[in-house]
């Protein structure tokens, strides 16, 4: 399972997707288990997120280690 660091926490809100859970996650990112709310249905959603590129901030947000790389997550 992920570090806890990494990942979203349940109940946040990334646009209209609320977060229930992680599904898993890999090298290039996370799975996870969330509800559209304007759809009212639950859906997977991965976020790319590759570990060896970025980090997330206590923020939730996603920052590149190296300024070259930040084009790369748009």
């Amino acid at each position: 399972m992920p570090h806890p660091d990494k990942t979203l926490p349940t109940g946040f809100l990334l646009n209209e997707y609320r977060v229930e859970s992680v599904l898993g996650s890999a090298g290039f990112g996370v799975t996870y288990l969330v509800t559209d709310c304007s759809l009212n249905l639950k859906v997977a959603l991965k976020k790319y997120q590759p570990v060896d590129v970025v980090t997330r901030g206590p923020d939730y947000l996603i920052s590149a280690h190296m300024r070259a790389d930040a084009d790369s997550l748009d």
